[in-house]
């Protein structure tokens, strides 16, 4: 499933902007978008229109890196 959700989302094609960072499709709603494909709610080309309009600008040397906070341990004796 992983590989067809990339092929779809890596054929989308973006449009050239006048933007200064390069862009690529939200992969998160793009596998919605397909979801919603493979339940016969959408057509391919629909489906591809839908992808064209979640965007998200690659944004090289960024200064702020995101901060990932471990996961808590969960304790099973409130059980």
């Amino acid at each position: 499933m992983y590989n067809f959700f990339m092929l779809i989302t890596s054929s989308t094609k973006i449009e050239d902007r006048q933007c200064k960072h390069t862009c690529k499709v939200n992969f998160s709603v793009a596998v919605k978008i397909i979801r919603r494909y493979f339940l016969d709610k959408l057509d391919l080309f629909e489906a591809e229109v839908l992808m064209e309009k979640f965007i998200l600008p690659i944004r090289k040397g960024r200064k702020n890196p995101r901060k990932f906070l471990p996961k808590r341990k969960t304790c099973f004796t409130y059980r």
